[in-house]
Parts: structure tokens; sequence; C-alpha cells
């Protein structure tokens, strides 16, 4: 790769300096909405019998959070070897419809949050599981068709798979 990209391959504990720390800066929000592609997770959940969101971002790096954090609020937890960012409700929600992520999963949760926040939690419930499952499908489908291209294209299968095997 060319040497001009090297300040975006660099990772660091900060939000780098050159990314002005404002909710409402293109350069953050692009920023944000890698971070949340890659180590996002959007949530739906019954609060009190309505339809509530959070939006959480888990990293082991407590000061890059913390950095988020300043921007988007939200508050920091520890969980097991990491960090979790969570923004609840109306905040994540807003949050979420100004994500500019290409990531399918993270497109499709945030369409079905965005359509049904704050409608009765048992209207809601059966359409997030239904797109859960389907995700989940997929993801079990695009793996095993990555898993038959390997073998068709090397002969064998990979070898963390031959680890997998033999662990069983």
């Amino acid at each position: 790769m060319d040497r001009s990209f090297e300040p975006f391959l660099v990772k660091t504990d900060h939000v780098p300096r050159w990314i002005p720390l404002c909710r409402d800066s293109p350069i953050f929000g692009s920023y944000l909405s890698g971070i949340v592609a890659a180590e996002g997770c959007i949530l739906l959940y019954d609060n009190h019998g309505h339809t509530d969101t959070a939006l959480t971002i888990t990293l082991k790096k407590r000061t890059l959070l913390e950095d988020l954090s300043s921007a988007i609020g939200g508050r920091i937890y520890e969980v097991e070897r990491a960090s979790r960012l969570v923004v609840y409700g109306k905040a994540a929600a807003k949050l979420m419809g100004n994500l500019t992520t290409h990531h399918e999963e993270k497109i499709r949760k945030a369409g079905l949050v965005m359509d049904h926040l704050g409608q009765p939690w048992p209207d809601v419930k059966p359409l997030w599981q239904a797109l859960v499952r389907k995700i989940r499908t997929e993801v079990v489908e695009y793996r095993e068709r990555a898993r038959l291209g390997y073998i068709q294209k090397h002969g064998s299968i990979h070898p963390k798979d031959e680890a997998l095997t033999e662990a069983k």
C-alpha cells in the first residue's frame, strides 16, 4: 500500500488528533461509522413494555472509548477482558440514523430500530428475533461457502479447521 495511507493504518489508544471530537463533524461520523461496523452492536430490547435500543462498542482500548464518549455520550462499563461504551435510547437511535456504514447487518438492525422504537415490545419482539435468526443463518451459510471454496481451491480443509475437527 502507498505510504500516504500510513496515518489511516496506525492503531492508537485514542481517536487520532486529525479527527475532530465533534458528533456533527462528517469526518468524526465516518470514523465512528467504521468503529461501529467493526466493533459495534445494535440492540433492541423491552423497556417496560416498549421497544428501546442501545448502541454498544466493545474494545480493549478504554481510552479510545473515553474519547468517543466525550463526543457522543454514553456510559463505559468493564466487561470480560475489555471495556464497553453503551449509548441508550433516543441518543442511540439518533447516532444510528447518522451512521454511514456499509455493514449490512448493522444497516438492517438500525432500520428495524428506526421503524419501531417506542412501539409495544410484544409487537416488535418477533420481528427482531426473526431478523437476528436470519442474520445468524446467513453467517453460517457464508462460512460454509467460504470453507467449501477454500477446499475447492486448495484441495483440503484449512489448517485451523483441522485443529477444530481434532479438538472435538
